[in-house]
């Protein structure tokens, strides 16, 4: 039996490692990012990801990169059968948790993490009469590099493979059920 490709942006470290380790063995899996030649921040770059993905049947648009993530929706995919997951972030529902100092410096990541979800959202509106899914999961924070969850409480702090559950999960969904929005944290 032919295994399914995937391909993913951000591979190489972090949440987008731990997806793309987690899926290698079952799935045929592409990676993308700047250790390889693309950085999704150069048009260029981004037009050879959408290219080289246009046969994938899944897509995980994991790589941020400020105003990135948003451009890698590609009208021509719409019809096209797939299944889009971006990695979102729930940070837009919690300003709080950013304080008074820290907002305006993680201010860029909120606000793409919004546009991100609400283009997902409209899109898997949209498209839903097409074969095009897309799936914006959403994890609470996650320990990785690009946040300090060293001040949050252990019990609230989710690991790169916990998201790679979760995607492997919603992966592994029957194609008509449609999982437009997910988000998840841990259990406390």
């Amino acid at each position: 039996m032919k295994k399914r490709k995937v391909t993913i942006t951000g591979h190489t470290k972090g949440i987008g490692a731990a997806i793309y380790n987690s899926l290698e063995n079952d799935f045929d899996v592409i990676g993308f990012s700047r250790t390889n030649g693309y950085n999704i921040l150069k048009p260029s770059s981004m037009r050879r990801v959408v290219e080289e993905s246009k046969d994938c049947d899944i897509f995980i648009n994991n790589a941020y990169a400020p105003d990135s993530q948003n451009r890698l929706f590609y009208k021509e995919w719409e019809f096209m059968p797939k299944h889009i997951i971006n990695i979102g972030a729930t940070s837009p529902d919690y300003p709080q948790y950013f304080g008074k100092d820290g907002f305006d410096e993680w201010m860029p990541y909120v606000s793409d993490k919004a546009r991100l979800d609400y283009q997902s959202t409209n899109l898997s509106n949209r498209w839903k009469r097409g074969n095009c899914r897309v799936t914006n999961l959403r994890p609470h924070f996650v320990d990785t590099k690009a946040i300090d969850v060293h001040n949050r409480d252990s019990d609230e702090i989710l690991t790169p493979l916990d998201v790679a559950y979760m995607v492997r999960w919603i992966i592994d969904q029957p194609v008509s059920m449609q999982i437009r929005r997910l988000d998840f944290c841990t259990g406390v």
